[in-house]
């Protein structure tokens, strides 16, 4: 890409240069290997950039492959759904936001998340940076923020910010009782009961900062 503002909307593509501007990305930054695409790799040297992903395994999102979303400075905007926001099954992701105050949301199984593989998020600031920056809001309904199930290891790491996670709501099998949801989220591992596999490894790491934390 160039310096201005660009555009990038195919999922196919697997390697994004961009040396700065506000640019939008959508569905893409993430692989299936099944599907004949098993690795991604998105570089973003600056700029306020929004990031869609209205599909699957995209934004960081791994299945049965690698897939890497690095974007070093710049207020961004993070929107996914499934599998995404360094979220991986079966393979490995990796979403690296080294500065800027953003904001994350995504449905489930995302934002340093793993099923059978790595999956992580970090968010870090520049040494010397404005105590006002790095004030990132996280938003999940479930399997997120530092989630894992059978031979997954997920990390959510935040270096610097006053930030707030939040995780929970509506989600028409995971409700147990009508007054209440279960997130499985923020530092949460989970196995599979019924074939006695064991959980993995979840962990929310935030580094300094007054956070907020929001969990059902």
């Amino acid at each position: 890409g160039g310096p201005g503002d660009n555009t990038y909307d195919d999922p196919a593509i697997a390697l994004i240069l961009d040396p700065g501007g506000n640019d939008t990305y959508t569905n893409v930054a993430g692989v299936d290997g099944a599907a004949g695409r098993p690795l991604a790799l998105v570089i973003d040297a600056a700029g306020n950039d929004r990031y869609v992903g209205t599909q699957p395994f995209t934004l960081g999102g791994a299945s049965l492959g690698a897939a890497v979303l690095v974007d070093a400075a710049g207020d961004d905007t993070y929107t996914g759904t499934l599998v995404t926001q360094g979220a991986a099954a079966g393979g490995g992701a990796l979403l690296l936001d080294l500065g800027g105050t953003d904001t994350y949301t995504a449905e489930r199984h995302a934002q340093g998340a793993a099923l059978g593989g790595i999956g992580v998020l970090i968010d870090r600031e520049p040494e010397g940076g404005p105590a006002e920056a790095g004030r990132d809001q996280y938003r999940v309904v479930c399997f997120g923020q530092g989630f894992a199930r059978t031979n997954g290891v997920g990390l959510l790491l935040d270096g610097h910010g006053n930030d707030h996670y939040t995780a929970g709501g509506a989600y028409p099998y995971i409700p147990q009782a009508p007054e209440h949801h279960y997130a499985h989220a923020q530092g949460f591992a989970i196995g599979v009961r019924e074939q006695g596999f064991a959980g993995g490894i979840g962990m929310l790491v935030d580094v300094a900062g007054d956070d907020t934390y929001t969990v059902e």
